[in-house]
């Protein structure tokens, strides 16, 4: 019997988009917050066009096991969804929760403040803290995700014929030197909203729409067969100066800009 675990209160954070293969039926790949265990968790919840997935923000349960998952995904964070019951709360989160979360994510993640050393302590689930004004989403038309576009319409499953990219800038600390490094991204933008923007033809714009996210900081993700890479997942707004108390710990905290 493989290994199994109740995860009494969690919290969706970011979804990527729907996806399907010849081997894997309709998923959307969820980044969760764990409440009682404080850490990211990634399920792989099916997708149906007969019922609504849970949104960002809704608070569920779930028997999780290492059993309903991708083939070959042995990432820690990742669970599968025994029997694929979830069990939605039927109250939502206040704000004060929200901003709770906010807090939990930001301080549990401050210290991985570069990929490489959320590779090094095999963590596949992290957060980037952008400059705001470097902001910006690109796309363009990618053979590949046409070919699938073809293949999932054939379900009446949307798919995006573009790649999507988020780019700016990050604040990095040096490991040797403690200064403060600017180093410019470029990740990979697969969050469920930004196809659903497109799907509903609200994409015209996506950079005012990005711009107008206060305090924004992206949730990262590696996939199962490439773990020195990360995608943007989701794309998040914390309250008026939590990135700064929660979020960064430097020894230039108090002259960085984030704007």
């Amino acid at each position: 019997m493989g290994q199994t675990k109740y995860f009494k209160d969690c919290v969706v954070i970011a979804q990527a988009r729907v996806i399907e293969g010849k081997k894997t039926s309709p998923h959307i790949c969820t980044i969760v917050w764990d409440l009682i265990d404080n850490n990211f968790i990634r399920i792989t919840c099916p997708f149906s066009l007969k019922e609504k997935p849970l949104k960002r923000w809704k608070r569920f349960s779930f028997f999780g096991d290492k059993e309903n998952v991708i083939a070959g995904d042995t990432r820690e964070e990742t669970w599968g969804i025994n029997n694929f019951n979830l069990f939605p709360s039927k109250e939502d989160l206040k704000v004060a929760e929200k901003k709770e979360i906010h807090k939990k994510i930001l301080t549990a993640y401050a210290n991985y403040n570069s990929e490489q050393k959320l590779h090094e302590d095999r963590k596949s689930i992290g957060i980037l803290i952008p400059r705001k004004s470097s902001l910006k989403i690109s796309r363009e038309i990618c053979e590949k995700e046409v070919e699938r576009k073809k293949y999932m319409n054939k379900d009446g499953l949307y798919h995006s014929e573009y790649v999507y990219k988020i780019t700016g800038k990050k604040y990095e600390k040096h490991i040797w030197f403690k200064n403060k490094e600017e180093k410019s991204f470029e990740k990979t933008l697969i969050a469920r909203d930004i196809v659903e923007a497109e799907r509903q033809k609200r994409d015209s714009d996506l950079n005012n729409i990005i711009h107008s996210y206060k305090n924004p900081y992206i949730i990262i993700g590696n996939t199962p067969f490439k773990r020195n890479a990360f995608v943007a997942v989701g794309i998040l707004s914390a309250p008026e100066k939590y990135i700064e108390d929660y979020g960064l710990k430097t020894d230039y905290q108090p002259t960085l800009q984030l704007i």
